[in-house]
């Protein structure tokens, strides 16, 4: 989760895994952020998050304070147009914030990108949800097997009936393994059309 504040003076993270390299130490105290901290290193973060698109887009924050005791991450937009230098090639200021009475906007990549930020109406702050990956399913993945031994996880895909397992061949085929018969009705199993056996014409004479 982040906190977007267009009013804070810099970017905080609570989880040393964003950083992408070993941050350095700096001692800094923190007033607003949850009330009273303090920080113990800097870096650089990796985040991902979602335009309104869905689209799932990575940002680099150089210069990011790590707060062990901070509830959550905190985005600071004029830290991120700054890091961004998103100045060229057609615009400049290509990186920035809109602040409305009841939202944000957030623009990025030349302005091509938005993620549209709604505001809680305590604090006047931003939430928006870091993009979905993958460490969670591994996470889990790897507490099964030191239970059960090493096994392979499933994929499923969601047809909106029940969680259905497919071995996915190639773009255009697939064997779909249905567990409950009733089932089949729903699934259209492509199939090769039939091919009837060539018949001789009657010769007709004139």
């Amino acid at each position: 989760m982040l906190i977007v504040d267009n009013g804070c003076s810099f970017s905080i993270t609570n989880c040393i895994d964003d950083y992408v390299s070993p941050p350095w130490r700096e001692r800094a105290n923190i007033e607003g952020y949850s009330g009273s901290t303090s920080a113990t290193y800097i870096g650089t973060v990796h985040w991902k998050i979602e335009d309104d698109l869905g689209c799932t887009h990575s940002i680099l924050l150089p210069n990011t304070y790590y707060s062990p005791h901070g509830k959550h991450r905190l985005l600071c937009p004029r830290h991120w147009a700054q890091s961004a230098n998103d100045n060229h090639p057609y615009l400049s200021n290509g990186t920035w914030c809109a602040t409305y009475a009841d939202s944000f906007l957030l623009f990025w990549n030349q302005q091509q990108c938005r993620c549209t930020i709604k505001l809680l109406p305590n604090t006047n702050v931003g939430v928006i949800r870091t993009a979905p990956g993958i460490q969670q399913y591994a996470l889990t993945c790897s507490l099964i097997e030191k239970k059960l031994g090493t096994i392979a996880m499933p994929t499923t895909i969601d047809l909106g009936l029940t969680d259905i397992p497919f071995t996915v061949l190639h773009t255009a085929s697939y064997v779909p393994v249905v567990t409950n018969p009733r089932e089949k009705q729903f699934l259209q199993i492509p199939h090769k059309p039939k091919r009837h056996p060539k018949r001789n014409l009657p010769t007709i004479n004139l």
